[in-house]
């Protein structure tokens, strides 16, 4: 019996995590099934095809990416999902009745919240989020990242986590960076996406006075709107590059070899429900991590210990433009946070969670948000930020 794990091809972190732990649970052949690639695969005869055999069974809106299961039968013993997409719905449903599949699904964001300065995942989250509630109604269990998340839907709070192993080519250290970096420059990554842009809108004159500093911008999957109008300098100033894939995304980020990695936040519920996974992605890749005092990343990440929190435009302007002229402050903090993500937020430290999430009865809920507990001995490192 195999698991097939269904993703809509955009958000290769949300399927880096349901591939993952699947594939680390359940031990057996484990298929994702990208909807974006599956549409772009099939010929347009196919795809009238298809159509024939879908207005066949009753289904004149099937679309043609459903040609997977009509073609595959092959029982699925367990389908993963956070595509909550209408046709997703039915193609679980259909899976579920041939196979007796267990339907999981996996919530990482708070759907029914969207802030409307972020357009294009308001839009897409307008769209699906009834889709989104069928599929939490017809899985047999639901497994959620952060505990905000878990007041909103219930079910067990499976943490984010990191395999190592997936983030080959460099060494998992501050120090890889003589190896292979595209810029001598201080390269500061944003890996947000147009999701995630409307919380950029802000960070204009701190990104700018990095800039100044002799940063380089990386940006993953949007570029803000200022940029041209301060005719900052591709290659220069800024780089830009597309989202990769699952197969890619751990790659191009260590190819990239940031030296930090930030994340700033509205204060909104949106937001509060937000993973940790940037600061995970920041060690990882050896990188220092900024983000915003708020969610998880304020209870997760130890300030000025293993990664830097900000609030307010002067705090994060203060922080970058620190961090871009003292490199012996980002290696020093990186390297902490590497050792934190290893030892805390690896595979083996989540595996129980993600186990009684998996396994649980329906309706049954965890409340083990996190597998770090921090001492309260650790110093606050006052005057860190000093020039």
């Amino acid at each position: 019996m195999r698991t097939l794990v269904i993703s809509c091809g955009a958000p290769a972190v949300k399927k880096y995590r349901i591939f993952n732990a699947s594939k680390h649970l359940l031990k057996d052949e484990v298929q994702i099934f990208d909807v974006n690639a599956e549409i772009d695969n099939l010929s347009e005869a196919r795809q009238t095809d298809i159509k024939r055999i879908a207005d066949k069974m009753g289904m004149d809106d099937l679309p043609a990416f459903l040609s997977f299961w009509i073609q595959d039968q092959e029982p699925f013993d367990q389908i993963w999902t956070n595509d909550h997409r209408e046709d997703v719905v039915i193609m679980c449903n259909y899976l579920q009745k041939r196979d007796g599949s267990r339907l999981i699904a996996d919530v990482d964001d708070l759907f029914t919240q969207i802030p409307r300065y972020n357009q294009s995942t308001l839009a897409w989250g307008m769209r699906r989020k009834q889709a989104y509630r069928d599929l939490l109604e017809m899985a047999e269990n639901t497994v959620v990242s952060t505990p905000r998340l878990q007041e909103e839907f219930g079910g067990t709070v499976c943490p984010n986590f990191i395999v190592p192993e997936e983030w080959e080519g460099l060494e998992i250290s501050p120090n890889r960076r003589e190896g292979g970096k595209f810029s001598e420059d201080v390269v500061i990554c944003c890996p947000a996406g147009t999701g995630r842009a409307g919380d950029y809108l802000e960070m204009e004159v701190p990104l700018m006075e990095a800039i100044e500093e002799g940063a380089k911008l990386w940006c993953i999957g949007w570029m803000p709107d200022w940029v041209q109008r301060n005719e900052l300098v591709p290659g220069k100033h800024v780089v830009y590059s597309n989202w990769a894939d699952i197969n890619d995304y751990t790659q191009a980020l260590t190819w990239g070899a940031p030296d930090i990695i930030m994340s700033p936040m509205q204060h909104n519920e949106f937001n509060k429900a937000k993973s940790n996974l940037k600061w995970l992605e920041a060690g990882a890749v050896g990188a220092v991590f900024v983000g915003e005092r708020w969610g998880e990343y304020e209870r997760t990440v130890e300030d000025k210990v293993d990664g830097f929190l900000c609030d307010g435009l002067e705090e994060w302007t203060d922080t970058l433009k620190t961090l871009v002229r003292r490199e012996d402050l980002r290696r020093t903090v990186a390297a902490r946070g590497t050792k934190s993500v290893i030892d805390d937020w690896t595979w083996d430290s989540v595996a129980s969670s993600w186990k009684d999430g998996v396994n649980a009865d329906s309706g049954k809920t965890s409340t083990s948000a996190s597998p770090r507990q921090t001492s309260g001995e650790v110093s606050t490192q006052e005057g860190l930020l000093s020039p």
